[in-house]
């Protein structure tokens, strides 16, 4: 199935494409697909520190990402806490503030 050239896509998308000036190349629908996904990334605060991640991540992918898989954790989007239970139905945002924290035991 070709859509056309790949510059031409790009510059329906509104991706810059003046370095592929005069270029072509075939792409399939479904590599396309991979790298305009790629190209999607959010900006986002995690314990006050700037990251980028990919647009469609949902909040339990980004903690296995960031090394909190099986840790026991706290979670708070934007001030607000997140119940563990809509971790893999909560899809993060741009400019989303993130808080972890983990319980400290003692007594």
């Amino acid at each position: 199935m070709d859509v056309g050239s790949f510059p031409q896509r790009m510059e329906r998308e509104g991706m810059p494409t003046s370095s592929l000036q005069g270029r072509t190349c075939s792409v399939s629908r479904k590599d396309y697909l991979k790298m305009r996904h790629i190209q999607t990334m959010i900006n986002i605060s995690l314990n006050n520190e700037p990251k980028k991640i990919a647009s469609d991540t949902l909040l339990s992918d980004a903690l296995i990402q960031w090394g909190f898989g099986e840790i026991k954790i706290a979670v708070a989007i934007n001030s607000e806490f997140v119940p563990r239970s809509t971790y893999t139905d909560r899809q993060l945002q741009d400019g989303d503030q993130i808080d972890i924290v983990k319980p400290v035991g003692g007594g």
